[in-house]
């Protein structure tokens, strides 16, 4: 079995863009120059990107320039499509990444550059790193400080069964009810919280 690294790269350690942030410029028809994006982490400004936008009917693309590292100035382009919303109103913008191209609503900031997660071979999500005993350990941990779980299980008037079959929601809280009676952490350690 091979090693593994000792530091892997987590998806939400990177500094994203999402077609959320640049949205308002994605208008059919129209040419946007000089628009700066910032960037915040605990309400202090960590960085900023000039977008330029080219936007048709279906498709377009836009330009960003930012520095990295405040070191190297770069400036290039990424694709936009879209396609019809599943509701039947409007469209939905996705990012065409410039090196895998695939289509994706997220590009993630690595070594200078906005791409796809899967332009990065050896990143992963969180979750993929814990072991699936400590993810059962998490699991048991938000349930029982949350409650939310109890709460929604015993309220009153919820609908349990639909034709004799359980509902999705019964089915979930009853998982997730049984992953909190399977593992029982040792919550003392939260004392010293008080």
């Amino acid at each position: 079995m091979p090693k593994m690294k000792q530091y892997l790269d987590n998806v939400e350690d990177l500094r994203s863009l999402s077609i959320k942030d640049i949205k308002r410029y994605l208008k059919p028809n129209t040419f946007s120059d000089n628009v700066v994006l910032n960037f915040y982490r605990d309400g202090e400004r960590t960085g900023s990107i000039g977008i330029e936008s080219q936007i048709f009917d279906t498709e377009g693309a836009i330009t960003l320039s930012y520095k990295y590292r405040q070191e190297f100035s770069i400036s290039y382009e990424i694709g936009l499509v879209s396609k019809p919303s599943n509701l039947g109103k409007g469209i939905v913008w996705y990012f065409v990444c410039p090196k895998t191209e695939k289509i994706c609503r997220t590009l993630h900031l690595k070594d200078g550059y906005y791409y796809h997660r899967s332009a990065f071979p050896e990143l992963y999500y969180e979750n993929q790193i814990l072991s699936k005993n400590w993810r059962k350990v998490q699991k048991a941990l938000e349930i029982e400080l949350s409650g939310k779980v109890y709460d929604e299980y015993f309220r009153k008037h919820r609908k349990k069964t639909y034709r004799g079959i359980p509902t999705k929601e019964e089915s979930k809280l009853k998982r997730m009810l049984k992953i909190k009676e399977e593992y029982k952490p040792d919550l003392s350690i939260l004392n010293f919280i008080k």
